[in-house]
């Protein structure tokens, strides 16, 4: 072919729906997507007119050697590339050859965000564990001391009356003296009225540092108790595919004839690949699973920029969160994406030059993040983005006060 002919004709781009890179939510509506804006603006740089033949699936290697879907378009040279970018893997790259790469991908888990729930423990939140156990010792130390100086006084009493020929007055014994002490260290530091009226100047002195320190624990103590009392806990299902498999019974949906679909298929069975083939189901259609995981009815594993586009339209819906990714703990991280042309293609050296210049450059950054907007919200660790929504009071958040007041305090 000559190249004015070649320059004549129009490209030929097969794209099948994986937003943010190809999005077709409707026949009766246009294909949109990043790819579809970086694969136009390279036509037309080129000088080429360009067709966009949308289809239903990737593709996947026969036993008889041929592809099916997209891969067996390449393959049988009947378009010019691929528009929906493509992982690369060495059996995909049997199907044809692969560009200069787009960006680098990994794979997450894609839930529910768990909601806010009542903590029973709030009540034990103003305070550390440190300063928890430093009270603890505190208050044996002092109960220690109460109890040495107070007997030794009343020995030191009792000494002085049989001197003076007087009968002595035997009224505290070691397990009065020890129940005292108790009683009212406990008393006080939980701000319970006591009859117990120390006397002599070493037992008043040491009752009322311990009356200090009990003031400024208070004070410190109840100015936080508040919010402290009915303070919410949330609960993360999991982080990892280790805790997805470990702490719950969930199935996950896994996109038919993709990468990680593979790499699970062929993992040996003692492994979290393995693990995961008997809690999984895959399937095509992504619009649904899309709106599926919205619900909550499932986790997902997809590529990250496809868990960017479900997190995008979740926030869009209303403004709030409703799903979470496992993003700091991806799976199957730098994962090479290219578009796939037939072999030994004219058109790949002309693309790749430009597709160096659009990513370094920021234009395909740019172009993916136009998609994705509003997903940044929702890639917050859970607990740190706003509440969703006000969360009604149950009796478990009152259990905290009950036991407070139970306590006596």
């Amino acid at each position: 072919m000559s190249l004015t002919n070649e320059m004549q004709r129009c490209l030929k781009f097969a794209a099948v729906h994986y937003p943010p890179h190809v999005i077709r939510l409707d026949r009766s509506l246009p294909i949109t997507g990043w790819a579809i804006d970086a694969a136009k603006m390279i036509a037309e740089h080129l000088g080429y007119c360009y067709e966009i033949i949308p289809q239903e699936v990737y593709g996947i290697k026969l036993p008889n050697g041929s592809f099916t879907g997209i891969l067996g378009m390449v393959n049988r040279q009947e378009i010019d590339m691929t528009v929906t970018p493509l992982a690369i893997t060495p059996t995909r790259a049997e199907a044809g050859d692969f560009s200069d790469y787009l960006f680098m991908d990994q794979q997450d888990i894609i839930y529910k965000r768990p909601v806010a729930e009542a903590d029973m423990s709030g009540f034990t939140k103003p305070f550390s564990g440190l300063i928890w156990s430093l009270i603890l010792a505190s208050l044996l130390i002092n109960i220690t001391a109460t109890f040495i100086v107070m007997w030794s006084k009343s020995q030191i009493d009792h000494k002085r009356e049989s001197r003076k020929d007087k009968k002595p007055k035997q009224d505290i014994t070691v397990f009065s003296a020890i129940t005292r002490a108790v009683f009212w260290t406990i008393q006080t530091l939980v701000s319970q009225s006591t009859t117990w009226n120390p006397k002599g100047v070493p037992v008043r002195t040491l009752t009322g540092i311990w009356l200090f320190v009990c003031l400024i624990f208070g004070t410190v103590y109840r100015s936080n108790l508040s919010a402290m009392l009915i303070l919410p806990k949330i609960q993360v299902p999991f982080n990892n595919l280790e805790e997805l498999l470990t702490k719950t019974s969930l199935d996950v949906f896994i996109i038919q004839d993709s990468m990680f679909y593979y790499a699970m298929m062929t993992a040996p069975a003692n492994t979290s690949l393995g693990k995961l083939r008997k809690r999984s189901f895959s399937g095509y259609d992504l619009t649904k699973a899309t709106f599926d995981v919205m619900r909550g009815k499932y986790p997902a594993v997809c590529a990250h920029t496809g868990a960017l586009t479900i997190l995008h339209y979740d926030f869009s819906e209303d403004g709030s969160c409703f799903l979470y990714t496992t993003h700091q703990n991806g799976l199957f991280r730098g994962v090479v994406t290219g578009w796939a042309f037939p072999k030994k293609s004219t058109l790949k050296p002309k693309v790749d030059k430009l597709i160096a210049r659009l990513r370094e450059g920021g234009i395909i950054d740019y172009l993916q993040r136009r998609y994705v907007i509003n997903a940044t919200e929702c890639l917050k660790p859970v607990g740190a983005s706003k509440p969703s929504a006000a969360r009604v009071l149950e009796l478990k958040d009152f259990y905290g006060v009950f036991l407070i007041y139970f306590g006596g305090t």
